[in-house]
């Protein structure tokens, strides 16, 4: 069987067509109209590809469900729910300074959703993921007032409850404020 070099030499088949490649050259001009046609472009146009970002839809999802919490611990607290029922018997003020704290935490964290976009999505959701921690530690104080705890220390332990809710929200506003400001004096220091 003989060889496939021997058969078909491609360094010889390239030799022979030498020459008949090259055989047109470009119109007159074509080189000035070319030059022209980059310098006419003076916009550059940047195509990114856009990445899904998932905590968006999580976090929108947490602090609906922090606000629900919310909403239920203040229906229960309107209607009488059996806990809170104990504990207003044990301290009656304390139902009156809890819907007082919870209205302020909760016009609070509807403030967030204005100033909510992908820059300060991190943010405001571990500002949610703070506020549910809290809610849980006062439904644990709650639970030792009825315990038979010490009345004055767990209603200043509570009371502190929500005004850490408040300084931990006010500080968290206050960075996504300044993100805010950042990019929007960014935006307008940017020109195309």
């Amino acid at each position: 069987m003989p060889d496939m070099k021997e058969e078909f030499n491609i360094e010889e088949m390239i030799d022979g067509l030498k020459g008949s490649f090259d055989f047109l050259e470009p119109q007159e001009g074509h080189q000035s109209r070319f030059q022209a046609k980059l310098e006419d472009q003076t916009q550059v146009v940047y195509t990114m590809r856009k990445r899904v970002n998932w905590w968006r839809p999580l976090a929108i999802a947490a602090s609906i469900a922090l606000i629900g919490v919310l909403g239920i611990s203040l229906v229960n607290l309107q209607t009488g729910s059996s806990v809170e029922n104990q504990v207003a018997k044990i301290a009656p003020e304390l139902p009156e300074t809890r819907l007082h704290f919870a209205n302020l935490v909760e016009n609070q964290l509807n403030s967030f959703e204005q100033y909510r976009n992908e820059d300060t999505e991190k943010l405001v959701q571990d500002a949610m993921q703070q506020m549910s921690r809290l809610e849980t530690d006062y439904l644990k104080l709650e639970q030792e007032l009825i315990s038979g705890g010490n009345k004055e220390v767990i209603m200043q332990a509570m009371i502190q409850n929500f005004q850490s809710r408040m300084d931990i929200l006010n500080a968290y506003m206050t960075k996504i404020k300044m993100i805010d400001q950042f990019k929007t004096n960014n935006d307008e220091n940017i020109t195309i």
